[in-house]
């Protein structure tokens, strides 16, 4: 039986996928780089009942592929390129990968906040630009406070990164009771308006839901400290774009570090692009081979479980 991939990476190598399925009977195919349109999405599925998948798949394309039994998704924020509930509606399960990237994840967003607090980026062009200024300050992490938005396995592991740097942690999650273990002398739960008063550091890692759409409005930003720090390394929608934009055009906080944003790739003169007190990269930071590995594993291995029916990581139930 197939396990397609219709949008697979580029030189993705499949020996390891197909070594991995053989013992089920299953059969790896795949179809490297996005899918043009859905006569070629089709094409790709054939009569396929499980797949992988890589970025979007269309209402169209769920409608039309009547074999199709189940969807495993390549990431976490599986409702961002799935309609989960017309797929449910169709008997199709879709599962996602979570926990591939966490340390991934976790790492980056140190990267993005020592890039800003550290002034990386804006040193780095004036060396570039021949320059040798040591006017340029960055402030330290050790002594500061970082408010974590979200407290699942990214958020986990970023208060692990900045016990290290000798932080004090603030948490908000709306499940605050299934995680009173990690209560201790540096980490506290509080409300999303005191998190947001208090941190020297605010860091994003909730998922992107109805909920959670625009959850730091602008009334909350307004509450931060002058020289608070934005990190994001969720989604773009989880905070007011606009307002932050013009919040850090004003210098009414220090800065941000950006690794999502609401439209992506940005467009090519959008001020993202050009505040200095902002670090931006292109939401790579769950890009390492560790976590394409990790992500490819835990995605064959939905395949598996479902196939011997017991599906897992299910988001449509």
């Amino acid at each position: 039986m197939e396990v397609v991939y219709p949008d697979a990476p580029v030189g993705l190598d499949a020996l390891e996928y197909e070594q991995k399925l053989q013992p089920h009977g299953l059969v790896f195919c795949y179809h490297e780089g996005a899918v043009p349109d859905t006569p070629t999405y089709l094409e790709r599925l054939g009569s396929a009942r499980y797949m992988l998948l890589g970025w979007g798949i269309s209402d169209e394309v769920l409608r039309a592929a009547s074999n199709l039994e189940l969807v495993s998704f390549t990431g976490i924020g599986a409702g961002n390129f799935v309609n989960l509930q017309l797929a449910r509606e169709l008997g199709i399960t879709v599962c996602n990968t979570p926990g591939y990237a966490d340390v991934t994840v976790a790492e980056h967003t140190f990267a993005l906040l020592l890039g800003v607090a550290k002034r990386v980026s804006e040193l780095g062009r004036d060396v570039r630009a021949g320059g040798w200024s040591k006017e340029l300050e960055g402030f330290d992490l050790a002594g500061k406070t970082i408010g974590l938005v979200g407290f699942g396995g990214i958020g986990q592991h970023v208060a692990r990164l900045a016990r290290a740097f000798g932080m004090q942690i603030l948490v908000w999650t709306r499940t605050p009771q299934r995680y009173v273990a990690h209560v201790d002398r540096d980490l506290t739960f509080v409300s999303l308006t005191e998190l947001m008063e208090r941190s020297d550091v605010v860091s994003l890692h909730c998922a992107h839901t109805p909920e959670t759409e625009g959850l730091l409005d602008a009334p909350l930003l307004r509450r931060l400290k002058s020289d608070a720090v934005i990190i994001n390394t969720a989604r773009g929608e989880i905070v007011d774009e606009s307002a932050l934009l013009q919040m850090l055009q004003d210098k009414r906080i220090r800065g941000a570090g950006l690794d999502v944003f609401v439209n992506e790739p940005l467009p090519d003169t959008h001020a993202w692009r050009s505040l200095d007190n902002v670090v931006v990269t292109p939401h790579t930071a769950y890009n390492t081979p560790g976590a394409t590995a990790r992500i490819m594993e835990i995605a064959l291995d939905n395949v598996i479980a479902y196939a011997q029916g017991s599906p897992c990581n299910v988001v449509n139930k």
